[in-house]
C-alpha cells in the first residue's frame, strides 16, 4: 500500500495487539462498515477506542460505538504540540523578504533537539539550547510552552495536568506565540478525546499507507 499511497484503516485489539481488520481508505464509511458488520454484543463490549485525530474516525466511533470512551493516540497529540514550536523556529529563521534566514545555521541544526522533552536532555544538550535561547528569547518561550504541553502526559494526576495546562495558557496569553493558535483550537476541539489517564484499553484505530 505504500508504493501508490493507497491508504487503509487498521483496526487492532488494544489488549492483545492482534490486527482485527484492514479496510480500504481512511474514511468514516470504511470504519463504519467494519464496525456495523460486528455483532451487536461485540460492539456493546468495546469500552475504549483509541484513534488518531481524524474527524472521519470520530464520526464513525460516535455513531457505531456511542457507549465507548474515545481517546486520542498520544503520538498524534504530541505531533500537534510540536508543530507550534516548529512554526516558531521557522519564523525566526525567515527574513521579512523571505530570501535568507535571519538566524544562523545553529537554529536549523538544533531543530530535532528543540523537540525533545526537557527531562531527556543531557547537560551538553541544555547548554547548547541555552546558547540559542540567549540569542532568540521567543524561541525559548515556544520551547517552554511545548514543555508544559508535554506536562499534560507527564503529570502524576489530573490536577497536575491541569496545572501544566494553566502554565501553558499563561505563556500563550503573552501574545508572543501566535503560531500556537491552531494548537489551542485543536486542544479545545478535541478536549474530550485527549484523555490523559486512560488505563482501560479496547480497540485501536489508525491509518497507514
Amino acid at each position: 500500500m505504500r508504493k501508490r499511497h493507497r491508504y487503509v484503516t487498521v483496526i487492532v485489539n488494544g489488549d492483545t495487539g492482534h490486527t482485527l481488520a484492514m479496510v480500504e481508505h481512511r474514511s468514516s464509511a470504511g470504519l463504519t462498515g467494519f464496525l456495523m458488520s460486528q455483532p451487536h454484543r461485540w460492539r456493546r463490549g468495546v469500552k475504549v477506542v483509541v484513534s488518531d485525530g481524524s474527524n472521519a474516525y470520530k464520526a464513525s466511533i460516535q455513531t457505531c460505538l456511542p457507549q465507548a470512551r474515545h481517546v486520542l493516540d498520544r503520538f498524534g497529540v504530541i505531533r500537534w504540540f510540536t508543530a507550534g514550536l516548529t512554526a516558531v523556529r521557522r519564523e525566526i529563521q525567515r527574513r521579512d523578504d523571505g530570501t535568507k534566514p535571519v538566524a544562523g545555521p545553529q537554529v536549523f541544526c538544533a531543530r530535532f533537539l528543540l523537540l525533545r522533552r526537557g527531562d531527556t536532555l543531557t547537560d551538553t544538550h541544555q547548554t547548547r539550547l541555552d546558547q540559542i535561547f540567549e540569542q532568540h528569547p521567543r524561541l525559548k518561550t515556544g520551547w517552554q510552552a511545548l514543555q508544559e504541553l508535554h506536562g499534560l502526559y507527564l503529570a502524576d494526576n489530573h490536577d497536575g495536568a491541569l496545572e501544566a495546562l494553566d502554565r501553558f495558557g499563561d505563556l500563550y496569553k503573552t501574545g508572543e506565540l501566535p503560531e500556537f493558535e491552531n494548537i489551542v483550537d485543536t486542544i479545545i476541539n478535541w478536549s474530550d478525546e485527549i484523555r490523559l489517564f486512560a488505563f482501560e484499553v479496547g480497540v485501536s484505530v489508525s491509518s497507514g499507507a
